[in-house]
């Protein structure tokens, strides 16, 4: 519709339907981690362009999910949360976990995912914590508890 004209794409998310927003921030945030090849620095970079517009954290989380799907472990997409600013970061790491979950079948096996991921413990929680919720990617939700 708009090719990668991330500031039109951005514009439109924040006047669709309220119900909506997060969702299509989402999709920007998909769409942003895999035109970027999955590189956390530009995908940050595109998400950034979300910020003015309020979607900047559904952003981020959504592109997490995505580089931790992607890899089947959240190393790479804890990059992401790394460079991204210090209020967005619990979120990423939360994304990274509610993927995760799917992945990661025991306790154990996912505090060790989580662990693998940080070695911030407020992060680990916050990736452990994730693992309680379902994962925004369709088509997961019917497959785990």
């Amino acid at each position: 519709m708009f090719g990668t004209n991330w500031t039109k794409m951005a514009s439109l998310c924040s006047r669709v339907e309220a119900r909506w927003v997060s969702t299509c921030f989402g999709s920007f945030g998909q769409n942003a981690s895999v035109l970027a090849y999955r590189n956390p620095r530009k995908t940050a970079k595109t998400c950034a362009i979300a910020a003015p517009y309020g979607g900047e954290a559904a952003c981020i989380r959504y592109a997490a999910e995505d580089i931790a799907g992607t890899y089947s472990n959240g190393r790479q997409a804890s990059v992401l949360c790394d460079i991204t600013s210090a209020s967005l970061r619990g979120g990423c790491f939360e994304a990274i976990g509610s993927l995760l979950r799917y992945l990661k079948t025991t306790v154990a096996t996912r505090r060790s995912a989580c662990e693998a991921t940080t070695a911030v413990p407020r992060y680990v929680a916050d990736c452990m914590h994730g693992m309680t919720k379902r994962t925004s990617i369709p088509g997961l939700n019917r497959s785990a508890r």
